[in-house]
């Protein structure tokens, strides 16, 4: 019955999980969020358009982003945020590899990398005065110290290596009061020239000598016109620029230090035209362009300083710089706009007749008129100049234009959000669907043919774009109708460029945009800003006619007094309905709970003078609004003055003009904040739409307290002067922070409280009765955020049911804010970690679902916070009832739950604001954050309890009811057999006369153990220890000779059970008894050691006693003490742990394996004897023996999971021994007190953790795997993931080890070094790999319990390169699984939790779980016949299957007894390391490795790399897979790339940097000769890490081809070597492996050699030439030498790979 029942789970399983393959992952992207970035609107722009390579356009814009764009379809190749303080000046190329910018008012230099944008250096240039900031960057590409960069800011002039940053000489001006115009840097010279004004009527000129700053020449000449303070450089000795008055033109000449003016009137050239002129901004040698009533000149300076008048030209409204042709001319480009379109010419500087091109160009109006235009030339095939321009639109959006066509377009205005609103979808009618578009048979069969080429994994990059696009389509997310639950909606979006745009929260995708002729530029409002969006007519169901619109207000001015300007638009159009300019002054808009009869809403706008104006002005409004009249209040904060006021309306307004629409109000209360102690910092109250469930809150003891529900109450958070500046302007002491509530119909302050020692800047947010704040603590240097709650206390009191009843509770009475209220507050402080941008909290339809603080931090992330956190009722130890309430004991931090970010692994660059939306469903609410970058998502506080989301399997749900009603019936089947069965037994039968018994054949030995068995088994029942002694002496199951090839131990289980079957086979046997006790059966004494003889004649007879010799299982199987022996051997042969690393013979000899069967270069390691000591003591004698007979010795732990033959000794000069720690195992001490404890070497890792687990302690590192014993695991360097405290590795926990060395003969020919961290030889000794003797005991380091919390987010792989390290530094056990082949990435948030948390999960690894043997051959068979027919959609099949099963069951976690979702929490010792198919039950099952079943065979490697490399490995990588990315399933099928992160360590062979971890595994053949299916691959990759990228190889792992050159990667390496000459100078623990590794030495390279990775080939012959397979170059990295399928030989170097197009 078990049986079926298992076998139905299994199936269940496989059938969910290829279910789950037949979809992609990445069609689950965005299915509950999506993610925008955008830059803003470009500043400055400089092409880089090498001749090979990626083309490029680096571009900085106001929003203070650096990025480089790609200029074949404008994504963002990088892009780095800086502050928003930090503005960009200048942007540069230098040396054609960096990008160089100039912010902070010219206090800041950076160069960046151009490919990735890496920061290379950072220069703070400093200075005494505000001034103009200037970049020189010189044009040479020669790297020379002496290639300066000049930069003029704060008054300074500097000189700064464009190599490396360094300021190498600087010259205050601010001494001399010029105001620098412009910096000449001629090419080649040593002479710079600094140009400015002194006040408005001298002109200055300085010469200084570009390698010293030290000033040359310094020339002045008055002017008596003055100038207008702008200046053009037209050639590297004449300046342009208008005297004070601007009506003339001031050509400046300072040739050789000379200066000379030349004036003409603007009259000579425009004529007596009215308006002012303006020098436009542009470089042209020689020229420069004069604006005046729209026209533009352009003017050409002679020689002798005359002017030429060019070219006159109107509605010109952008000019580029000039740029250099290839033939050594310069052109530049102008754009005019005329009949709808663009007009771009390109004209040469030298011949303003001539056009280098002219194009006209249709673009959407609503993108308004260009702004700025920056040209690039290419060369055409024809040899000709073809140009493209980046134009930079009116609403911000940036356009490439290219052969008379638009290529690419951004909407990057989307980067500047200013406000957001909501609007509702229409409703889809019968029959008719806004969103359907209908396809004709042509588009429908290519749409399938498309899929099918997806499925197959043959189509293209344009064919998985279209694929998308159709997904898309016709998904339900993006459909242009409402939905059923509220989820589909419109954001209305408000930009800086006074555009509007909606978009749609299924994707993001804009569904319309209006550029607003109100906020648009002109002669009547000079300076349009758009300030806010209001809902102003919304329909219901009764008015479907009507589609919703919205208000936008502006105003034509900064001031609060500048006029305001309104507009009406149609929320499911976008047109504009009505609109009305130069209206009254707007300061304050109130929405009122009112609308008309066209379900307008109506709104008061208050103006500068506090007087009202009603809008919409129709007779409806007007008589809703005067019978509510005197309900209307409001309040204005000014917080420069620190007053607070509040208003009512007293009647129409005292004007000329009779307005029934305008109101004069009264002021009714004041609060003034005295000036010299409080400044208002922060206002906040409740949104209007925010609905309140209930207005009750049930405490402890069944007591309600009723909350303080008020519309009219104001948060109000003032600061001490002083402390109003930036964190750290102002003491604890001189600072402190106020915050207020105050009713704003009476001006009556119901709570007051102060925090002394803190202050702003405060983010806050009221909510129903309580309002959270977070603030700066000085007193504490931390973050915090407090909370108030305000309660009814006047309703609370009162309990009479007889009055409610009739209705006299006060409960019943209307609510007045003139009846004072009896209000109580209860309020908390918490401390929390991070800065605050922002902050807001989930709304839901019908405000029953809990809420979450959705708080936007420094870290331009969300993170979603539970508001129970922040219950002020929070203590330390809560009552059981306040437990059941939901109290959440106190803590003085607030938690941060990695999984709580609702951004993911993703950033919202620039963060400015958090809008939250409620959805129809109640569980459900949607967030959007905006500021650089978008994101939406949507979130259920409670979880989604009201319904199934939208990624529910119902295929899988439908497999699970039909598998269990297949089960039910099979179980039904075999039950009723059994029945049957029972039933026939109950009826009596005859029994023959005679018994007859059957005797089966046994061999000798087997009848010599059955007779002895037969013996000890009658005296049982008398004398337990008898029996007990007797299973000692016997084996029943004895060792094979290890065999050559890797199916040697096939048979061994089922020889062994048949043995016993044939000793024991009696029917007489009693059942057995429970299971009394568990231990590890002491070593038999079976197949004696050989030369074991000598050993003891050589030593004294006494110190070997009870240690036992010989094949023998290690330890690694609990045998139980049953009642019989013939339990006993029943259980030890039934069960299929790993098999014993040493198999010996008493004939002829030992052999060793590691756990995979098989070493690197296949042969085996036979070794004449093997020792089994227990003590240390046994230890020393062994060690001793050999030492004394110069016998080779290695140590070997009882798992030996080393792939290289680390452990294997070398036979070539004598006699050799095996040393084995595995019976070294009975100590281990807990010291509580100092938080250590020390254990014996041959412990195996869980029986430490446990052990140090029950003590109430924790080992903190440990690695994955618990399949190690504790002086393996030290010697080898293994390792866990982490980057704080001491890290992730072992050894650096470890403080003290005792270390068996051979010693001459005074010293007994062995000694016991036991050495501690302030000994020299402890570093060499930590990592030691069994070359400086034998470990015995080690102490380690230990700290308190406590518990992990870990949960996986599988999202896309595009950031790994820039973001491994902020996720090791975020979380203390993080690391990363990377997918290549599904461009996947598993990011694991694990950090440590108190004791006190709830959950007691464990991480059960899916690779280390207990395998079915049946399920370990099939699925290797499988991979056996991919791999043999070369087929990429097998593997990629078997990946996929993989991957989703990992995603099912979170890769082994679990939180109880299975995985029910995250995070999972649990106790260290149950989350760091695990292992199960370590203690396989029954012959069925074991480790999918374990050589005995012919189960997975593979190759692991793992490399170090320093974590500054790591990012450059990454980017190789993904270059080689993105060739073809199918290549990489082979390693997706294992557990992909697993990247873990190690601490710095002063052992001799550790890390010398924080460094990160790679492991990835694949396929090996059964067979040595037999290549690989994409060998070259993994042979690329593995070179690229070890020899391109310096990464180290992993001591216990690896092939033999990394380790190449391995000692010149650590700078102790001989340090390490001095140590091991010291200690073992006979060198008996070196092997032929270590030698050669130690030298770094390449092995004799041989035919084939390649395959295996025991060379890297140099010639056809190491790989596999009969086979197909060839020594070529790699892809990527060009030195790399691997063995690639090809259909005919080549010579290494010689094939031409066509691949550099996928680069370009």
């Amino acid at each position: 019955m078990g049986m079926a029942v298992r076998g139905f789970v299994l199936l269940l399983l496989f059938l969910s999980a290829a279910n789950l393959s037949l979809s992609l992952y990445e069609d689950q992207v965005g299915l509950m969020d999506w993610h925008q970035q955008y830059i803003g609107k470009v500043k400055e722009a400089v092409f880089h358009t090498p001749k090979s390579g990626r083309r490029r356009v680096v571009v900085s814009t106001e929003e203070n982003v650096i990025s480089s764009l790609d200029l074949r379809h404008g994504g963002i190749i990088w892009r780095r945020v800086l502050g928003s303080n930090d503005a960009i000046d200048g942007i540069d190329i230098a040396l054609g590899k960096y990008v160089v910018t100039l912010s902070s008012d010219g206090s800041i230099l950076r160069a960046w990398n151009l490919p990735d944008g890496q920061m290379v250096w950072e220069s703070f240039l400093e200075g005494s005065v505000s001034s103009k900031s200037l970049l020189s960057v010189p044009t040479s590409l020669k790297v020379d110290k002496g290639n300066l960069i000049l930069v003029f800011g704060k008054g300074s002039l500097h000189a700064i290596s464009s190599i490396d940053g360094e300021v190498l000489w600087e010259k205050d001006f601010a001494a001399e009061s010029v105001e620098v115009q412009q910096i000449i840097q001629p090419l080649g010279g040593d002479v710079a020239y600094v140009l400015g004004f002194v006040g408005s009527s001298q002109f200055d000129a300085y010469q200084i000598n570009v390698r010293n700053g030290e000033l040359l020449k310094h020339s002045s000449a008055p002017f008596s016109g003055g100038f207008s303070g702008e200046a053009l450089l037209v050639s590297s000795e004449i300046l342009v620029t208008l005297d004070s008055t601007r009506s003339r033109l001031v050509i400046v000449s300072f040739q050789d230090g000379e200066i000379n003016y030349q004036q003409t009137p603007i009259s000579d050239i425009f004529g007596d035209s009215l308006g002012t002129p303006v020098l436009l901004p542009s470089k042209l040698p020689g020229l420069f362009s004069v604006k005046l009533n729209g026209a533009v000149i352009f003017i050409r300076v002679t020689d002798e300083g005359k002017l030429e008048v060019l070219d006159k030209v109107n509605d010109v409204v952008a000019i580029s710089d000039a740029i250099s042709l290839s033939d050594g001319q310069q052109a530049f480009g102008r754009v005019q706009h005329g009949d709808g379109k663009i007009h771009l010419t390109v004209k040469p500087t030298h011949d303003s007749s001539t056009d280098l091109l002219k194009e006209s160009i249709v673009v959407d109006n609503q993108r308004g008129v260009v702004h700025k235009v920056f040209i690039n030339n290419y060369i055409r095939t024809d040899r000709s100049n073809g140009f493209r321009a980046l134009i930079v639109m009116e609403d911000d959006s940036l356009l490439l234009l290219q052969q008379g066509a638009v290529v690419w377009s951004r909407e990057d205005g989307l980067a500047s959000i200013i406000d957001v609103v909501t609007s509702e979808l229409p409703v889809e009618k019968v029959g008719v669907s806004v969103a359907k578009v209908e396809q004709n048979l042509f588009d429908w069969l290519k749409g399938h043919v498309l899929k099918l080429k997806g499925t197959l994994m043959l189509a293209s990059a344009t064919d998985v774009a279209a694929i998308q696009e159709m997904r898309l389509k016709s998904f339900e997310k993006s459909k242009l109708t409402r939905d059923h639950n509220g989820f589909r909606k419109l954001l209305i979006v408000l930009t800086r460029a006074g555009k509007l745009f909606a978009l749609h929260t299924g994707y993001g995708q804009v569904v319309w945009s209006l550029l607003l002729p109100t906020l648009r530029k002109s002669e009547t409002c000079e300076y349009p800003t758009g300030l806010k969006i209001y809902q102003w007519q919304v329909p219901h169901h009764h008015a479907l006619d009507e589609n919703p619109s919205v208000l936008i207000v502006g105003r034509c001015g900064q001031s609060s007094e500048a006029p305001g300007v309104l507009s009406i638009v149609d929320a499911y159009t976008g047109k504009e309905i009505n609109s009305m300019a130069s209206v009254h002054s707007i300061v304050q808009v109130i929405p009122l709970p009112f609308t008309d009869s066209t379900e307008q809403r109506l709104h008061l706008l208050i103006d500068a003078n506090q007087r009202g104006h009603l809008y919409p002005r129709t007779s409806d409004a007007i008589d809703i609004f005067q019978r509510e009249f005197t309900n209307m209040y409001w309040y204005s904060v000014e917080a420069d003055n620190g007053i607070i006021k509040g208003h009512a309306l007293k009647g129409n307004c005292n004007q000329e003009a009779v307005d029934d629409y305008c109101f004069e109000s009264k002021d009714i209360w004041l609060i003034v904040f005295p000036s010299d102690s409080e400044k208002i910092i922060a206002t906040v109250t409740r949104k209007l739409s925010e609905v309140v469930h209930t207005q009750a809150k049930v405490i402890a003891d069944s007591e309600v307290m009723y909350k303080y529900i008020s519309k009219n109450l104001l948060f109000v958070a003032t600061v001490a002067p002083k402390g109003s500046g930036e964190i750290g302007t102002a003491t604890p002491e001189e600072s402190w922070l106020t915050v207020y509530l105050i009713d704003t119909v009476t001006g009556r302050i119901l709570h007051r409280m102060t925090h002394h020692g803190s202050q702003g800047p405060v983010h806050a947010v009221f909510s129903e009765n309580w309002v959270v704040y977070h603030y700066f603590n000085l007193r504490a240097h931390r973050n915090e955020m407090s909370v108030i709650e305000i309660y009814d206390q006047s309703r609370a009191d009162n309990k009479d049911v007889l009055k409610l009843v009739l209705g006299k509770h006060n409960l019943t009475s209307p609510i007045s804010s003139y009846s004072r209220p009896e209000v109580v507050t209860k309020s908390q402080s918490y401390y929390f970690t991070y800065s605050v941008k922002a902050i807001d909290v989930t709304l839901t339809a019908k405000g029953i679902t809990s809420k979450q603080l959705l708080i936007g931090t420094i870290n331009d992330q969300v993170l979603a916070l539970d508001k129970r956190y922040l219950d002020p009722r929070r203590s330390l130890n809560p009552t059981q009832a306040e437990k059941e309430e939901g109290i959440i004991p106190l803590t003085d931090a607030l938690p941060i739950i990695p999984q709580s970010y609702v951004t993911h692994n993703l950033k919202v660059e620039g963060l400015r604001g958090i809008v939250t939306v409620p959805a129809k469903l109640e569980s459900t609410t949607f967030a959007f954050t905006y500021g650089v970058d978008l994101f939406f998502t949507q979130l259920a506080p409670s979880r989604t309890y009201d319904s199934l989301t939208d990624d529910f399997s119902y295929a899988l749900l439908l497999i699970t009811i039909v598998a269990l009603i297949a089960a039910i019936f099979v179980t039904w089947v075999w039950s009723e057999k059994k029945e049957l069965k029972e039933k026939w037994s109950l009826l009596p039968h005859h029994k023959p006369s005679k018994p007859i018994r059957t005797q089966p054949y046994l061999p000798p030995a087997a009848s010599d153990a059955q007779d002895s068995h037969s013996k000890h088994r009658r005296a049982f029942s008398d004398d337990d220890e008898a029996v007990e002694k007797s299973s000692k002496r016997h084996k029943h199951c004895h060792h094979h000779h290890h065999r050559r090839h890797r199916h040697r131990h096939r048979h061994v289980g089922k020889k062994c059970e048949e043995e016993t079957k044939a000793i024991f086979d009696d029917d007489e046997v009693p059942p057995p008894t429970p299971v009394q006790s568990l231990r590890t059966p002491p070593s038999p004494t079976l197949g004696v050691l050989v030369g074991w003889g000598t050993m003891r004649e050589e030593l004294q007879n006494g110190y070997f006693e009870g240690v036992g010799f010989g094949g023998e299982e290690d330890g690694m199987e609990m045998v139980a003490e049953f009642s019989t022996t013939k339990k006993i051997l029943r259980q030890k042969c039934q069960a299929m742990p790993p098999p014993p690393p040493i198999q010996c013979d008493a004939s002829t000899g030992c052999n060793l394996s590691n756990s995979y069967g098989v070493w690197g270069d296949r042969t085996d390691c036979h070794v004449p004897s093997a020792a089994h000591p227990q003590t240390e003591e046994d230890l020393c004698l062994a060690v001793a023996f050999a030492s004394k007979n110069k016998i080779k010795i290695k140590v070997v732990s009882k798992f030996s999971h080393t792939i290289p033959k680390l452990a294997c000794p070398d036979m070539s000069f004598g006699d050799a021994m095996l040393i084995s720690t595995a019976n070294v195992n009975s100590t281990i001490e807990i010291d509580a007190a100092n938080l250590a404890v020390t254990v014996d070497a041959g412990v195996g890792l869980r029986q430490l953790i446990d052990k140090v687990e029950e003590a109430g302690l924790s080992l903190v590192a440990a690695p994955y795997w618990e399949g190690v014993s504790v002086g393996g695991l030290i010697s080898t360097g293994a390792h866990g993931s982490s980057w704080w405290g001491r890290g992730g590795a072992v050894h650096d926990h470890v403080i003290g080890l005792n270390l068996v060395v051979p010693a001459n003969q005074s010293e007994g020919y062995a000694k016991v070094l036991r050495l501690e961290s302030k000994d020299e030889i402890f570093k060499a000794a930590k990592v030691s790999l069994g070359l400086l003797g034998i470990i015995s005991k080690v102490k380690l380091r230990l700290e308190p319990a406590f518990k992990r919390s870990i949960a996986y987010d599988f999202t896309d792989d595009a950031q790994i390169e820039d973001i491994y390290m902020d996720h090791a530094q975020k979380y203390e056990f993080g690391d990363i699984t990377w997918y290549p082949s599904k461009h996947t990435a598993a990011y694991r948030y694990d950090n440590r939790l108190p004791l006190t948390a709830s959950g007691d999960g464990t991480y059960d690894f899916l690779g280390f779980q207990s395998n079915s043997v049946v399920v370990s051959k099939t699925i290797r068979l499988t991979e056996k016949t991919i791999d043999s027919g070369r087929s990429s959609i097998g593997k990629c099949t078997l990946a996929s299957t993989v991957l989703e099963a990992k995603k099912l069951v979170a890769n082994g976690l679990k939180n109880n007894l299975i995985f029910t979702g995250y995070p999972v929490v649990g106790h260290q010792g149950k989350m760091q390391t695990s292992g199960s198919c370590l203690y396989s039950a029954g012959t069925d099952k074991s480790c999918a490795w374990d050589p005995r079943i012919n189960g997975l065979f593979f190759y692991e490697t793992t490399a170090i790399f320093p974590a500054s490399k790591f990012a450059d490995f990454i980017r190789d990588v993904k270059k080689l897979r993105d060739l073809k990315p199918e290549n990489f399933c082979g390693v997706d099928i294992y557990n992909g790339f697993l990247i873990r992160f190690i601490r710095v360590s002063d052992a001799y062979l550790g890390q010398q940097e924080n460094s990160v971890v790679v492991d990835f595994n694949y396929y090996r053949a059964d067979d040595a000769s037999t290549p690989r299916f994409n060998q070259d691959v993994w042979e690329e990759v593995e070179q690229l890490a070890f020899f391109k990228h310096g990464a180290k190889p992993h001591w216990a792992k690896n092939r033999n081809a990394a380790f190449l050159d391995v000692q010149k990667k650590y700078p102790n390496f001989n340090k390490f070597l001095g140590v091991k000459r010291r200690l073992d100078p006979q060198n008996i623990l070196s092997s032929v492996w270590s030698d050669e590794i130690l030298s770094g030495k390449e092995g004799a390279k041989r035919d084939g050699c390649a395959l295996e990775g025991l060379c890297v080939c140099s010639e056809d012959r190491h790989c596999s030439p009969a086979k197909g397979y060839f020594c070529k170059p790699g892809l990527v990295y060009k030195e790399a030498r691997v063995c690639r399928y090809s259909s005919s030989p080549s010579s290494v170097g010689s094939e031409s790979y066509k691949t550099d197009a996928l680069f370009d």
